[in-house]
Order: structure tokens, then sequence, then C-alpha cells
């Protein structure tokens, strides 16, 4: 089972995987800037575009557990902002880090689900995945529809102060490292 784990992780590294090298891995220590955006909107709706998702990377493997790297990342070359320079302000910056917050929120709920399973069949994986990542695609709507795409400046200080607080909520996830325990299969003969 473990050989298949393995596949289906580095599956979907390929499939889920942010394309390209010029990503920005979340950290607390760093927030993004308008350089970060290297794509350019035409018009003026959006103001910008965050282009953010989870990736994984395999370290090591033993016969009941698999040791990965799972980190929210930021893609600067699919990330996009308007040309106009005088709509491109902090308060809107915020609005898009917020937007890469979550995705590390929905990370550590990840890495917090992979970390208190115990895998027993190859789907296990996947089906936990899935539904963060859905769910994660559902806070980033609900985010834009709140905050009316920063334009609602009350929601925004609260969303502001919301992400941050699940964020240390989960802060015991803040670690890349994560141990995934998989069922050891017995033969019995």
């Amino acid at each position: 089972m473990k050989y298949l784990i393995t596949l289906i992780l580095i599956l979907l590294s390929i499939i889920l995987k942010i394309p390209g090298k010029n990503i920005i891995k979340w950290s607390i220590n760093t927030k993004l800037e308008w350089n970060d955006f290297k794509e350019t909107i035409k018009g003026n709706k959006p103001i910008a575009l965050t282009v953010s998702g989870i990736e994984f990377k395999q370290k090591t493997e033993n016969d009941t557990a698999i040791y990965l790297q799972i980190y929210a990342a930021f893609d600067k070359d699919r990330s996009a902002k308007v040309e106009n320079k005088h709509e491109l302000d902090y308060y809107r910056l915020k609005h898009e880090q917020i937007h890469f917050d979550i995705t590390e929120w929905y990370t550590r709920i990840l890495r917090k689900a992979l970390t208190d399973t115990i895998l027993s069949t190859e789907n296990d994986f996947l089906k936990i995945y899935h539904e963060i990542f859905r769910n994660l695609k559902k806070m980033q709507k609900r985010y834009d529809s709140a905050t009316d795409f920063a334009n609602d400046s009350a929601q925004q200080y609260k969303w502001n102060d919301y992400v941050a607080e699940k964020l240390n909520e989960y802060s015991a996830f803040a670690n890349t490292e994560v141990t995934v325990h998989i069922e050891r299969r017995i033969n019995v003969r």
C-alpha cells in the first residue's frame, strides 16, 4: 500500500502542483508585494488575482509512514494585477495577502487531517485532500463575496482578524514537515 500512496502523491504533485518554479512559500515573515504579481490584467476588474495552492514533496518513507513536506505556495507567474498603479494600494495588497493566508490556513487543516489519520487505503489520502481542497475553494469565494473584493472595508477588517485567528488556531500545524501514518498490512499465509 505504501507504494500506491507514493504513486498517488507523485500524481497529485504533477496534477495539482503550481506550474513553474517562480513561487513563494508561505511564511509568517514573508508578505506579498505588488512586484510578486507578474501577470497583467487587461481592464480594471479585478484589481488583482492571487494564484495559490498546496504543494507536496515526499521526503522519505518506511513500512508504516510517509514523510512529506506540505506547504502553501503563491505562483508569481500566474498571479496578476492591473496596469493602473493608482489602484494598487496597501489595502488591496492586504486583500490578496489574505487569500494567500487562507491557503495556508487550509494547508494546516490538511496537515492536521493527515497527521490525525492512519491511512488504510490509497483512496483515504485522496478523500481527505479533495474534501479540504473543495472547502478551500469555497472559503476563497466566500471571502471575496463577503468583502466585495476588498470594496467593503468593514468586512475586510473583520476577515483580516478572522483569518489571523484561524492561523493561530491551527498554529500547531504550521510545520511543513508531516508524518502520514499508513496501516501496516500483515500477510497471513
